[in-house]
């Protein structure tokens, strides 16, 4: 045989191709098993991609075409058919049990693959029934882990989940706006006890973030601003009040900047560091004053005991004088002290302006004498001046 007809034997039905080529060609054989390995890859790729029998048919049809070729050829010639008959009816064959093997399987593939699209919708309900219970948890507990978790099975659906999302965001912005109003009642509780400038600018961010509130709270908003507002003007006053103790520290400027401070309620460490300086001043200064007062007394009262002293010596040196014409009794003594004004007093002898001055005091002071020897009692008259008066009046 010729190596073209081999070669076309190859083409049209590479079985029979292979049995020429190693039967009546004279190729190296390393040429002919490079073929083979081509041919048996073809079948294998053939074969893993599903289309084995789809070629079987088209080589029995190749092959059905040239044996009827052949048959007319050997009919027209009046040769033998046998050759002939032999590859039609291997066409026939081929043709009838490829074409049988493809019905066997375009059926099983049509059965695989409804069974394989019944378990996807199977699974893909089971997938949305998950997912409608989880947006349902989430919406009687919103919590953010629900939310999450709904959001995160409803992301998984295939089908339209749009409404599924919709309840979800409005789930999460009933959450959010829960949250909002949440941490606005905690800082409007720090407000009322703290009613601060910055306390009552954080409410009114907050109140602006949530937008419409209840009347009960923009209410005790509305009071924490009036108190925030009077505070503010406690403490301009105190600190005023704390200055004017600075620039003056005494005792009733300090007090002043003390109650002016007190009224204020919110914590102010830097005005009570003031106040307590002044008041180590005032302290200080009164400490100081005290001394001052206690080294004048104690200086008066020493000039006081000199002075009486020398009044004492001035008596017992002073020479007898003649009395005036006096009553001579101790009654007219004692009526004399109590009725004599200054002037008369002074003009008695061992009386003279001081010691007058301080008999009329005395009884400014403490009413009229009850016994003459009260006398005594006054300052600068001791009993030798009392002896003397007594004296001139007997």
């Amino acid at each position: 045989m010729k190596n073209w007809k081999v070669i076309a034997w190859l083409m049209l039905f590479f079985p029979l191709g292979l049995y020429y080529m190693y039967t009546y060609s004279n190729w190296p054989k390393k040429t002919m098993h490079v073929i083979t390995g081509i041919y048996a890859g073809m079948v294998i790729l053939a074969s893993l991609a599903g289309i084995l029998f789809e070629v079987g048919v088209l080589s029995g049809v190749s092959l059905l075409m040239t044996s009827l070729g052949l048959l007319a050829n050997n009919i027209y010639k009046k040769s033998q058919k046998n050759r002939s008959l032999i590859l039609l009816g291997s066409s026939i064959l081929l043709i009838g049990i490829s074409a049988t093997n493809i019905d066997v399987v375009e059926p099983d593939v049509q059965v695989a693959s409804e069974t394989v699209e019944a378990e996807t919708k199977k699974n893909d309900e089971k997938l949305l029934e998950k997912a409608t219970e989880a947006v349902e948890v989430a919406e009687e507990d919103p919590t953010q882990s629900n939310i999450e978790i709904a959001y995160d099975l409803v992301g998984q659906l295939k089908g339209d989940s749009t409404q599924l999302k919709e309840r979800l965001e409005a789930v999460e912005k009933n959450l959010l706006a829960a949250e909002q109003l949440e941490e606005f009642l905690e800082e409007l509780a720090l407000a009322e006890e703290d009613p601060t400038r910055s306390h009552l600018e954080s409410l009114e961010k907050k109140e602006s973030d949530i937008g419409e509130l209840d009347e009960e709270y923009l209410v005790r908003l509305e009071k924490v601003r009036g108190e925030v507002e009077a505070q503010e003007k406690l403490l301009l006053l105190a600190e005023e009040a704390i200055n004017t103790a600075e620039t003056e520290p005494n005792r009733q400027n300090y007090e002043a900047a003390v109650t002016a401070l007190s009224s204020v309620q919110t914590n102010q460490t830097a005005l009570s560091t003031k106040l307590d300086a002044v008041k180590g001043t005032v302290e200080s200064q009164e400490a100081l004053a005290k001394q001052e007062a206690e080294a004048k007394a104690a200086a008066e009262e020493k000039a006081k005991a000199e002075e009486n002293q020398k009044a004492v010596e001035e008596e017992s040196s002073a020479p007898e004088q003649a009395t005036p014409d006096k009553p001579t009794s101790e009654a007219a003594l004692l009526n004399f002290l109590n009725t004599a004004s200054q002037s008369e007093l002074q003009a008695v002898s061992y009386i003279g302006p001081k010691r007058s001055a301080y008999i009329v005091e005395y009884r400014q002071a403490n009413g009229p004498f009850t016994h003459s020897s009260q006398v005594t009692n006054v300052n600068q008259i001791g009993e030798g001046i009392y002896s003397n008066l007594l004296e001139m009046f007997n």
